[in-house]
This record gives C-alpha cells, sequence and structure tokens, in this order.
C-alpha cells in the first residue's frame, strides 16, 4: 500500500471520527435542553391539556411512541443507589421522586416498572454509593438518533411541520451562493489590486491603500451591514445601488432577482475579504521576489509579468489555501450576521429564527450541517495543499 493510500485512510478515518464525535456533542445538547419533547410535538397535532381529558394517556402514549423511554446512550456510569435509565417512567412525578429518594441516600437501584410515586419507607437506606458501569444496549436514544441521521431522517419542524433537511437544503442555497461568488470575486479583485500595488512602487499611494484597507477589515461585520443598507439600499439618500427585499423570495423566482437580493451581502462579505487577501499577497509577493531563484530568472532576462504569474504569483498563493479553506467554515458563521440584516432566507436567518423561535430540531440540523461542511472543507484543504505543495506530498 503507497503513501497516498494510507494518507487517504487516515484521512477518511479522522473524518468519520470527527463527525461521530460532533453528532455525540450535539446530541448531548439536545438532551440538555429544558423543553419538552412530547408536550411540543402534541402542540404541533392541536393537542394540549385544556383540549381533551385524556392529556395524560396521550401524553404517555406519544412518549414511547417517540422512544423517550430509551436510554440515551451505551452505557451509565452513576451511582450504586441510582436507578438506572429513569426515562422508562413517563411519569415526570415518578421520575422526580426517584430523583429526590437517591439524593436522600435510599438504594434505587432495582427499581422498574412502577406507576406510583416512589415510598422511601420501602426502600432501605445506604451509608455509601460507588461508581458502577452499566451496559444499556444498542437500543437506545443515541443509536436511534445515528441511525436517523445517517438514513436521513433529521426530524421535522416544531413551528410547520417541515421536515428540517428541507428547509436546511432551501438555506444552503442562499448561503453556498453567497460564500461562493464572494471567494471567486475576492481572489480576483485581491490577485488584481496586490498585482497593481506591487508594480507601481509608489510608497505614498502604497501606504494610504494598505491603511484603507487595514480600516476596512477592522470595520465590524454588523456596522458595515447596517451602514450599506441604510446608505446604499434606499431613495432616501440618493444611492438606491442594492435591492433588498421586504420578503422571502420563492423559488420560482429569476437569476437576475436572487443575485439582486444577494449582492449586498456578497459586496459587504467581499470588502472584507478583499481588505485582508490584498495585503497578505502583497506582502507575499515581497518575499517572494526576495527569494535567490527569482534573482536567477531576473539576470536570465525573464519579463516582468512572467515572473509575476508564472513564478511570483503561485509561490504567493500558497500559504492562502489554508487560510482560503479555514475561512469558509468561518464565513458561514459571519453570514448569519449580513442574512439577518438583509433579510435574505439562508442558514444564518435560518438559524436566527429557529432560536427565537426555540425550533431545535432545525437547531441542531443546522449544527450537524455546518459541523459536516467543515470538516468536507477542512479534508478537501489538506488534499488541495497537497497537490499544490509537492514538499509535503
Amino acid at each position: 500500500m503507497t503513501f497516498g493510500w494510507k494518507s487517504l485512510i487516515r484521512g477518511l478515518a479522522g473524518l468519520l471520527f470527527t463527525l461521530w464525535l460532533g453528532s455525540i456533542v450535539i446530541f448531548i445538547i439536545s438532551k440538555n435542553v429544558k423543553v419538552d419533547k412530547v408536550e411540543k410535538q402534541l402542540a404541533l397535532e392541536g393537542i394540549n391539556p385544556e383540549s381533551t381529558q385524556d392529556y395524560q394517556k396521550l401524553y404517555q402514549k406519544k412518549y414511547y411512541q417517540l422512544q423517550e423511554n430509551l436510554p440515551l446512550f451505551y452505557f451509565e456510569i452513576l451511582p450504586s443507589n441510582h436507578c438506572p435509565n429513569k426515562r422508562q417512567f413517563a411519569n415526570y412525578s415518578i421520575r422526580k421522586s426517584i430523583e429526590d429518594a437517591e439524593q436522600a441516600g435510599y438504594d434505587c437501584s432495582a427499581l422498574s416498572d412502577t406507576s406510583q410515586l416512589v415510598d422511601v419507607k420501602l426502600l432501605e437506606k445506604v451509608n455509601f454509593s460507588y461508581p458502577v458501569f452499566k451496559w444499556l444496549g444498542f437500543n437506545n436514544q443515541y443509536h436511534v438518533y445515528l441511525s436517523s441521521l445517517l438514513s436521513g431522517n433529521w426530524g421535522v419542524s416544531a413551528r410547520d411541520g417541515v421536515s428540517v433537511r428541507t428547509k436546511i437544503a432551501g438555506a444552503l442555497k442562499w448561503t453556498l451562493s453567497i460564500i461562493g461568488i464572494n471567494l471567486i470575486l475576492a481572489l480576483v479583485i485581491s490577485i488584481l489590486l496586490a498585482i497593481g500595488l506591487w508594480k507601481n512602487k509608489i510608497a505614498w499611494l502604497d501606504k494610504i491603500i494598505l491603511s484603507v484597507l487595514h480600516a476596512l477589515y477592522s470595520v465590524p461585520g454588523f456596522w458595515l451591514a447596517t451602514l450599506v443598507l441604510i446608505f446604499f439600499t434606499g431613495p432616501q439618500y440618493g444611492m438606491p445601488i442594492f435591492y433588498t427585499p421586504l420578503y422571502m423570495g420563492s423559488s420560482g423566482e429569476s437569476w437576475s432577482l436572487f443575485l439582486g437580493k444577494i449582492a449586498p451581502v456578497v459586496f459587504c462579505l467581499t470588502l472584507q475579504d478583499v481588505a485582508l487577501l490584498t495585503r497578505l499577497i502583497r506582502s507575499k509577493l515581497d518575499l517572494v521576489f526576495k527569494e535567490t531563484f527569482m534573482a536567477v530568472l531576473i539576470s536570465r532576462g525573464s519579463s516582468e509579468n512572467t515572473l509575476i504569474i508564472k513564478h511570483a504569483l503561485p509561490n504567493a498563493l500558497l500559504p492562502l489555501v489554508t487560510l482560503l479553506f479555514n475561512s469558509l467554515p468561518a464565513s458561514i458563521a459571519v453570514s448569519l450576521v449580513f442574512e439577518v440584516v438583509f433579510n435574505i432566507p439562508g442558514m444564518g436567518r435560518l438559524l436566527s429564527d429557529s432560536i427565537h423561535a426555540a425550533d431545535w430540531s432545525v437547531v441542531y440540523g443546522i449544527c450537524l450541517m455546518t459541523l459536516c461542511i467543515t470538516v468536507m472543507v477542512y479534508a478537501i484543504g489538506d488534499v488541495v495543499y497537497r497537490r499544490v505543495d509537492p514538499r509535503i506530498r
């Protein structure tokens, strides 16, 4: 087996392991949010305590239907006097009575199938409890959750009952379009601007432009978005450059309207990325032209444009490969601010709306999708860097 195959297998194993750990973290967070999943599901179906006298029976039925009675994970490590998997009791009052008995030092380890509040008089008091490892089997909530993810079932929204995957897919189209266009524009503009600054070599102009770029990069994203929204999207200031919709777009709209909606977000992201990339490329060009091999090429009579395009620019862009692939996941987070300000129905806007509406199924789905994108981008970045830099193959 060659080194390349070994490296590929190690990378794939690391990718899968990272995704698995991420799924565990998201699952743990989802189970620690103080939201009654059963109650929300019943409310979504129009069932509440005021609407029926059989609410408790319906609640218990839905509790088992959603498999909330299963243990959370494959195993538990808990004090010897504690009852394993208290979630088997659908009645919260029973679970609370068991917890109170455990805290008081009573032995609840053998409790099961009880439908009444725990009477501590029937339990034995223990003076000392020690950690116990309990294997709970594969029939647990995380295993069900992981199986659902792998089969493509990410749950449904608690607000409208729409599939989480469908909502994320619709929002992802906007966010990935914004980030993709921004990346292309930022790279092209930065390269041209950096080459122009290097070729002209006008010290005072170079200093002014780089200072302006540094100032632009320092501007907070929400402030920049607000300024663009106020001054460049309405006729009240005489500069309606961008179009910002006051409504959510439909899936059947034209490409021109789609591009018009995302234009202000792309402008804000590109402006800040150009400010960073231009300074980096400009400084890298200086460093490359100080290398010995460049002096040799100059002595052979190579033209300036040939030196820049064939030799200096590829070497100057090499360190930016890692930077660009590292910045792509961060761009998803940054887009949250811009999508909310400009009313773009992307991942950031969907995340913000879902958090405010306590629609946690969608929130966890977005976290999982962001994790998958981040891991994939880092993996692709590693492969690309190995391809463009033969020293680390």
